[in-house]
């Protein structure tokens, strides 16, 4: 006997009706994030849920936090996105100031990563919204905690410290308690701090009503021997206000532990800081009159095991990061979803399911709490010498991200992937994957599923942090209706570039027809060096890696080749990305992915178009004898389609966004003084060289220049001649000094020149009865992002995956496609004002200028305090944060989504 339920992307999956989560009986200790957060989906799926809190009722009391990357999906999940924005605080930013209140620097909130989410709330109205979200079937119980626990072999047996003559027993018990959690000590038999790692650092947490000279921003304020305030907004007219201090002293233990009146806490706290200037009289003042002061230990927990038994440990009791790692709401959000989803993924297996939790969530983990050598002493200084280096860093740091040119870095050279930037992440549709179970909708993956099914496993390289995920197969778990078959479907893919491969590869997979035209006579194998980044799947990782450039970095260098700027390889969102690959090399790896099954056509291309009611027919231009009937013509031609310009019945320039780039691209052979690094050179009268390896004893280079003239534009025609383009490029390129004679010697002797406009498509509409655009032809962003080829991927697998679903209905599947990219699109093309411009100088002064600027961000970048800024300061988003994408069960999992707005 099977059930079934239908995940969001309208694929049933089949669970055995004996293993119902409706039969599980959990209680959750603890009522904080996570605690009320499992309760909810647990609650959702049916299982019969308790929650017990030591505390007399819900804890009001506590500093901001937010909400951040996994914690924003599952809040939206759960239907109380609009009420967490209600209660958020407005928080603008955050300002580092001296004892006379002036501002040092200033971080506004611009995003997931900066130090003020978009999501700040205090912890109190966060606790409060998921304890009301979490509905009436659940049983609460305030007031008392655990004080006995005896496992038997099916169910685990709980007495009350309070409440003694009440025995309960339930399947699992999960623990939420928080950092010093004594129901932790018990099961696992040890001291109740035995897994905290201390950073010395403590904090006196309350609020005071907000005054004439309290703002709308956090303000950071610094004193010496390790001690600072921190003033927040609240949102509701108050201030939350945190006094800090470093201290491993007998002292400070003992006034933040529980057993200390609150008096004696205030007491202690108001004496460390009186007469410390600043705003201390009105803070402390505030702090004398709380009532709702709350002493905590800033620290870690780093438990080796999160589960024994029935026993599952969750949020701050398993894995705290820290206040200072700005992820420690979202984890206890994250943990308490990913184990609810376990538990009832397994119902009647507790080992599974927590061993699934574990094994999901412990790398992610890791990295969050990894936190820079030096922190937190480095942003609590000890004197005021250390406080004035300090102030120091926060102004230069805070003049860098505020400036123009910090925009224009962040596109230049992507090793500064600051939250200026407007990549954002993309939900990717699963269910073309139907020999495996329901994957997450959001991801943020490398592009390569193992296409090895030996082995029962595929393996997913991630992007950030190359965390991997392990998803095992089960080719039973997914059912599709026999009725909408896509093995009746007919496809046409014009253009064998980079979509034009992918598309066919994953259509093919489904078993739809496949035919791709190509004009050229084979597959085009010159082009610059492209690189992959965020989103994709396909079995290539393997040999994707092996043709890798294998480039180090790159270098921004002066007529004599001294360096002045060096941006390194770094995994994420470098200039230079981990699957940096020569254009060509990349065609031919997706075309010979994408199998037998497929017929390729080259040589030819589409002479007219006559769509019918049922099927659109072909005639090619050469072979004008063969006519072709098919459902649906995809389109992926590139930036000049011509027949994107027959099916529009508009000039091929009509969608084109011109930016007056042009770039002749050719290859040659390596030679003594060339680098495995990138190298960038600019002359005068805005022409500049790329010179890259190509990991086969090559080098790729690129002779760019900006200019709106005819000259250049008759250059650039498919029509002119390959001799014509060289003499036109090597007449405007020699004598400019650097290697430009080398350099040009390889242009006049290669024999894979292509000069083409480096420009952005931008069509109104992607698609016109049964013929559809896609990559290039769509949508470039152009090179400028370093996202094209990532466009031209993802989009392909998602116009593949709208076809699928809906193979007997292609309005559906192109409204689709279009309505999930076309937002996403729109936010990589963005590119800030006066580029490219400002990236290729038109005068001397300007190349000196922009090299200056090279080489005050590269030092920057290549210090230490790169990484203490990441963390103290996340709106300078470097790669050298460890924060690392998860994947997320799908919701559907928990049944329908619910809003409690």
């Amino acid at each position: 006997m099977l059930g079934t339920k239908t995940s969001a992307e309208g694929v049933s999956v089949q669970m055995p009706a004996a293993a119902d989560p409706k039969n599980l009986r959990v209680l959750i200790s603890g009522i904080g994030i996570a605690g009320p957060v499992a309760a909810y989906w647990l609650s959702k799926a049916g299982v019969s849920v308790t929650v017990l809190e030591r505390c007399e009722s819900l804890r009001k009391e506590g500093q901001t936090v937010d909400i951040r990357e996994e914690g924003v999906k599952i809040m939206r999940w759960m239907g109380v996105e609009e009420e967490v924005r209600r209660r958020t605080t407005k928080e603008l930013g955050i300002k580092f100031v001296d004892s006379k209140n002036r501002t040092w620097g200033a971080f506004p909130q611009s995003g997931e990563g900066s130090f003020t989410s978009e999501f700040e709330i205090v912890r109190g109205e966060l606790a409060t919204i998921f304890y009301e979200a979490s509905g009436e079937k659940i049983e609460y119980i305030f007031g008392d905690s655990i004080d006995s626990i005896e496992e038997t072999g099916h169910s685990v047996k709980v007495t009350l410290q309070k409440d003694s003559s009440r025995h309960m027993e339930f399947d699992i018990l999960i623990v939420a308690e928080g950092l010093t959690s004594r129901t932790r000590a018990k099961v696992f038999n040890e001291d109740v701090r035995a897994p905290i790692r201390s950073l010395n650092l403590w904090s006196a947490s309350f609020s005071y009503k907000q005054g004439d000279s309290d703002e709308q921003w956090a303000r950071w304020h610094n004193m010496p021997n390790r001690r600072c305030f921190l003033v927040r907004p609240d949102g509701f007219g108050r201030v939350r206000a945190s006094a800090m201090c470093i201290d491993d002293g007998e002292a400070i233990k003992a006034i933040g532990s529980s057993r200390t009146s609150i008096e004696k806490q205030k007491e202690y706290f108001i004496n460390l800081f009186k007469g410390v200037g600043w705003e201390s009289d009105k803070i402390l003042e505030g702090l004398r009159t709380a009532d709702d002061l709350y002493v905590q230990e800033i620290a870690q927990t780093k438990t080796k095991m999160w589960s024994k038994g029935r026993v599952v440990l969750v949020g701050d009791t398993a894995f705290c990061p820290s206040a200072l790692t700005g992820m420690g709401t979202t984890a206890a959000i994250t943990g308490a979803y990913v184990l609810a989803a376990e538990i009832v993924k397994n119902p009647t297996d507790h080992k599974a399911a927590f061993s699934a939790y574990e094994h999901s969530l412990r790398a992610w983990i890791e990295k969050l709490q990894t936190l820079p050598p030096g922190v937190p002493k480095l942003m609590h200084p000890q004197t005021d010498w250390g406080i004035k280096c300090f102030l120091l860093i926060s102004f230069f740091a805070s003049s860098v991200i505020s400036s123009r040119i910090f925009a224009l870095l962040t596109w230049l050279s992507q090793t500064i992937p600051f939250n200026i930037t407007t990549k954002t992440a993309l939900a990717l549709p699963d269910h073309l994957r139907k020999d495996t179970t329901s994957l997450p909708a959001d991801v943020a993956l490398l592009a390569f599923l193992d296409r090895d099914h030996k082995s029962g496993v595929a393996k997913f390289c991630r992007r950030t942090e190359a965390f991997q995920l392990d998803c095992i197969f089960n080719p039973s778990s997914i059912q599709m209706a026999a009725a909408a078959d896509p093995k009746n479907l007919r496809v046409l893919i014009s253009g064998v570039g980079i979509a034009g491969p992918v598309a066919a590869y994953w259509l093919s997979k489904a078993g739809v027809s496949v035919t791709v035209l190509e004009r050229c006579e084979s597959l085009r194998k010159e082009g610059q060096t492209v690189d992959i980044r965020k989103e994709g799947w396909m079995g290539v990782e393997e040999e994707v890696r092996r043709r890798t450039t294998k480039e180090l970095g790159t270098k921004f260098v002066d007529s004599k080749n001294q360096t002045w700027g060096t941006f390194p390889q770094s995994g994420g969102a470098g200039f230079t990305s981990e699957f940096e690959i020569v254009r060509g090399e990349l065609a031919t790896i997706f075309y010979e992915a994408s199998g037998d099954k497929v017929e390729y056509i080259f040589g030819d291309s589409i002479d007219s178009i006559e769509e019918t009611g049922h099927s659109v027919k072909v005639t090619l231009q050469k072979d004008s004898s063969r006519h072709m009937e098919f459902d649906i013509l995809i389109v992926a031609e590139g930036l000049t389609s011509r027949t994107r310009a027959k099916v529009f019945n508009e000039d091929v320039r009509a969608p084109i966004r011109s930016l007056n780039l042009w770039s002749a691209s050719f290859s040659y052979k390596k030679g003594e003084s060339d680098e495995d690094w990138a190298r960038w050179y600019n002359m005068p009268d805005r022409r500049s060289f790329l010179v890259r390896p190509d990991g086969f004893g090559r080098v790729r280079a690129s002779a760019i220049c900006i200019d709106d003239g005819k000259a250049i534009k008759a250059v650039g025609s498919s029509r002119t001649s390959t001799e014509e383009q060289k003499e036109y490029f090597i007449n405007r390129f020699k004598g400019t000094g650097w290697e430009s004679d080398k350099i040009l010697e390889g242009l006049r002797a290669a024999d894979d020149l292509y000069v083409q406009e480096v420009a952005q498509t931008k069509a109104k509409t992607w698609s016109k009865g049964r013929v559809v655009l896609m990559g290039d032809a769509a949508f470039c962003p152009s090179p400028l992002t370093g996202m094209g080829t990532t466009a031209a991927i993802a989009s392909a697998y998602v116009l593949a995956a709208e076809i699928v679903k809906n193979p007997g209905d292609h309005k559906a599947a192109l409204s689709a496609y279009e309505h999930s990219l076309r937002d996403w699109i729109e936010k990589i093309q963005t590119i800030p004002p006066g580029v490219p411009r400002l990236t290729v100088p038109q005068t001397e002064w300007g190349i000196k200028c922009f090299l200056g600027i090279v080489f005050l961000v590269s030092t920057v970048i290549n210090s230490r305090i790169v990484a203490l800024l990441s963390r103290i300061i996340p709106a300078i988003n470097f790669d050298l944060t460890n924060k690392a994408s998860l994947a997320l069960p799908d919701p559907s999992l928990f049944g329908p989504r619910e809003n409690h707005s």
